[in-house]
């Protein structure tokens, strides 16, 4: 009867612990009781007490969801249970450890779920609890599920997908990160949809600097120059801005060459902030080219350098072909101008034959006119 042992946080408790007797219904009252007072539990009885038996329920809940008479009730009961742990990964009220013994494993089955709502709930709650996905798991079940989205027919799950997609980039391994997602990406380029077509840009400019080189090389400048193309004006000031954020990144050639033809097109645009943007980012790509210019100059004034001031091994054969080309203009100097030694030789002048020569005499020399 104390209040101290009558309160209403003793009483939440207490449904918790009946979770597993109670009817959906009712566990769905007791987790809206429940989200007012997450701030203030500990970590330990949410990590301990609350996230295993939220565990027990989605477990339940994916077991009813094949019976179709049960099917609603288990879609509610997830999207619940689903949206409360994200608090709780938000609230930092979750332990590592207790996340991937009660949830790992069950997380994959949600994943593997292909209903609408669910797949809307995982992917706006993965955001806060991708912390605590292992990569493993990222990579051998999450990932392929995730850009099945990408062929939905739905456009909103489309753009989810797109969007969520950035919280795992980080986790994800050189195959899927190099190849298999940026095959994906670039296909939405060609999306009915403009606002995906505009998130695909901004996407493209916030994983350019994990791309390789060779990546960047192949699909960056391209797909820029793609996107300022667009119909839709905002898919071409992406475009511009994204140009802008990564015009380190870029290859100068292809700046030169593909980038700024396309910039001095949109200068003349009929929207006046593509016109601004285009002019600024022509002026950034000159003064890139002239840094380039500056860079290929030094590195050509290296070399010279490097070929006057030899050192090391390079520099004992360099100095043995200068003394090579030395000897040689000696030696062909000897040979040019003899010495008084070689004039006292008689050299033998063979004599012609004088039988049968018959050859015409040289021509006579004409008078000058002189």
């Amino acid at each position: 009867s104390a209040k101290s042992f009558n309160s209403d946080y003793i009483t939440i408790m207490e449904n918790i612990q009946e979770f597993n007797i109670k009817g959906p219904k009712e566990i769905l009252d007791v987790m809206g009781q429940l989200d007012g007072l997450l701030p203030q539990m500990t970590v330990a009885l949410c990590s301990y007490k609350l996230l295993p038996n939220l565990c027990r329920v989605l477990q339940r809940a994916v077991n009813d969801f094949q019976n179709r008479d049960a099917r609603e009730t288990a879609r509610q009961s997830i999207i619940a249970a689903t949206e409360m742990l994200s608090k709780l990964a938000a609230l930092q009220k979750l332990e590592q450890t207790a996340f991937e013994t009660h949830y790992r494993e069950l997380i994959i089955q949600l994943w593997a779920m292909s209903d609408r709502s669910i797949r809307t709930v995982l992917l706006s709650s993965l955001k806060n609890i991708v912390d605590f996905i292992p990569e493993s798991a990222v990579n051998k079940s999450i990932f392929d599920h995730m850009i099945a989205g990408f062929a939905d027919s739905n456009a909103k799950m489309r753009e989810s997908t797109l969007m969520s997609l950035i919280y795992i980039v980080d986790k994800l391994d050189e195959v899927h990160m190099q190849d298999r997602l940026v095959r994906c990406v670039l296909n939405l380029q060609n999306d009915p949809e403009p606002s995906i077509r505009t998130n695909t840009m901004i996407f493209i400019g916030k994983i350019a600097n994990k791309l390789k080189e060779a990546v960047r090389q192949r699909v960056l400048c391209s797909a820029l120059v793609k996107a300022m193309k667009d119909n839709f004006v905002h898919c071409r000031i992406a475009a511009l801005k994204t140009s802008m954020a990564v015009g380190k990144l870029l290859d100068v050639p292809q700046v030169a060459g593909k980038l700024m033809p396309q910039a001095s097109v949109l200068c003349l645009d009929k929207h006046p902030e593509v016109r601004t943007l285009s002019i600024t980012l022509l002026e950034n790509s000159i003064d890139l080219i002239k840094s380039y210019h500056v860079r290929l100059a030094e590195e050509k004034q290296q070399a010279k350098d490097d070929l006057a001031s030899p050192q090391g091994n390079t520099g004992s054969s360099m100095d043995y072909l200068n003394t090579s080309w030395s000897l040689l203009q000696s030696v062909t100097k000897s040979v040019a101008t003899p010495g008084p030694a070689a004039a006292s030789v008689t050299v033998a002048t063979p004599v012609r034959e004088a039988k049968d020569d018959r050859s015409p005499p040289p021509p006579s020399t004409p008078p000058s006119s002189n």
